[in-house]
């Protein structure tokens, strides 16, 4: 039983009377005739005094007769499994870290005290982490026949929009301007290579706040030469595949079907910048026979990291049919 219901009710049964609590007010409680009060704490006015892409920091009104408050938040756009603990405190300031940028969270502030008296929660909502990297950029597609490349990139929920540049290989800039979308495209000379820039931004009490630039490399992919089964000097049928040099890249990816469908391609191999061309004994470790699809993929190694040709190819075949394909 709560110690100050124990006190309460002992004091009540020496005097005959009924006696409040002096403190917070909760339902009231009905014991052998007599009327008492059970302790209410609370927190109020959750306030954000300061925040950074990774972290969020709050103070609040506390309640005199707490021993110390639980902190918890939530990502109210990427979690499904409720509020999640930060850490306890017996002040009333608290910063929560580990936090994800360009996010937006709920954070809740729960008075507790030894007794384990009825607590009642205090939540400041929408509370936004500063942006910072881009997440998740990518070329998606280049189209071949409609000289038209796609790049796309991951939503940031407390972004109010990013900021772009579209530049030639040199650094010219051909377009440049700002975005809601996750996905622009662009008009292009095949063979060429460009490059895009990105960074999110924010507007939070009347500042601009602006993440750092992420930049990927844009270019097509190499076109195959050809995709042919020969056999060897010794009868022993192989699959020669050969491609045209690709401008700016730095390696390619090779992978082979037996069908053109979308996520039946394998990589069957990877080779440096001045390589055009393999030769298969097998493929899945069978013999070779018969029709097989394939596409190349071109490699741009960066001090950023690895920018691919797409996600979007141009299969063909060794009987001149080709067609795009999902990777």
């Amino acid at each position: 039983m709560n110690r100050i219901l124990k006190k309460v009710i002992s004091f009540a049964m020496v005097a005959g009377i009924a006696v409040p609590v002096g403190m917070g007010t909760e339902i009231g409680t009905d014991f052998g005739g007599i009327t008492v009060q059970a302790a209410y704490l609370k927190a109020s006015n959750v306030t954000v005094t300061g925040f950074t892409a990774n972290s969020i920091s709050i103070s609040w009104q506390g309640d005199a007769n707490a021993d110390s408050y639980e902190i918890s938040y939530y990502d109210t756009y990427g979690d499904t499994s409720g509020y999640k603990v930060a850490g306890q405190t017996t002040g009333t300031t608290y910063k929560i870290t580990g936090l994800q940028s360009g996010c937006v969270y709920s954070i809740r502030v729960t008075p507790r005290n030894a007794a384990g008296d009825y607590a009642s929660y205090a939540t400041c909502y929408d509370v936004k982490t500063k942006v910072d990297k881009m997440r998740g950029l990518k070329q998606d597609t280049w189209y071949h026949y409609i000289k038209k490349a796609g790049v796309s990139w991951e939503r940031q929920r407390a972004a109010d929009g990013y900021q772009y540049k579209w530049l030639t290989f040199a650094g010219k800039v051909k377009k440049k301007g700002t975005t809601t979308s996750t996905s622009l495209s662009f008009a292009v000379k095949n063979n060429n290579v460009y490059q895009f820039m990105i960074r999110p931004y924010q507007k939070i009490d009347g500042k601009t706040y602006y993440g750092t630039w992420k930049t990927i490399q844009v270019f097509e992919q190499p076109w195959v030469k050809s995709v042919a089964v020969k056999k060897n000097r010794k009868s022993v049928s192989q699959l020669k595949i050969s491609w045209y040099k690709q401008k700016g890249a730095t390696g390619y990816d090779i992978y082979v079907s037996k069908t053109n469908k979308t996520g039946s391609y394998k990589k069957v191999k990877s080779v440096g910048k001045s390589k055009t061309s393999i030769t298969l004994s097998k493929f899945k470790k069978k013999k070779i026979k018969g029709t097989y699809y394939v596409y190349i993929v071109s490699k741009v190694k960066t001090s950023e990291g690895t920018s691919k040709s797409g996600v979007t190819y141009i299969w063909q075949t060794g009987r001149n049919s080709e067609g795009y394909v999902n990777k």
